[in-house]
């Protein structure tokens, strides 16, 4: 009996703070069963990375050091690729002001690395 290969490789979209501990988490099965041990190569954001599967098939990777912004990450296996957006907010958020007296409140937010 021949089996053939039948790789699906998913991802979602995802958004976090600056400095946070979100992962993005890539699934990678063969006829619906989960992949283990699998090299999954990650790009979009500063350089190519690769990140192993566990024993369910899930690969992670951490984006605690990118600038905020929206990315378009790809994670590859074999021939099958799958895209993912990730957005990093900032954690200071605050709007144009211009004051001409010295006595002016300036208001800013600031957010955790959790929100």
């Amino acid at each position: 009996t021949i089996i053939k290969n039948n790789y699906a490789i998913t991802a979602s979209d995802m958004t976090m703070y600056y400095g946070g501990s979100d992962k993005l988490s890539i699934k990678l099965t063969n006829n619906g069963n989960p992949v283990k041990g699998a090299t999954v190569k990650i790009s979009g954001i500063d350089s190519v990375t690769n990140v192993t599967t566990d024993n369910n098939g899930i690969a992670t990777v951490g984006f605690n050091s990118i600038a905020p912004g929206t990315y378009t990450v790809t994670a590859k296996f074999s021939l099958k690729s799958v895209t993912a957006k990730v957005t990093i907010k900032r954690t200071i958020a605050a709007s144009d002001s211009a004051y001409e007296y010295s006595d002016a409140v300036a208001k800013a937010t600031f957010y955790n690395s959790d929100g």
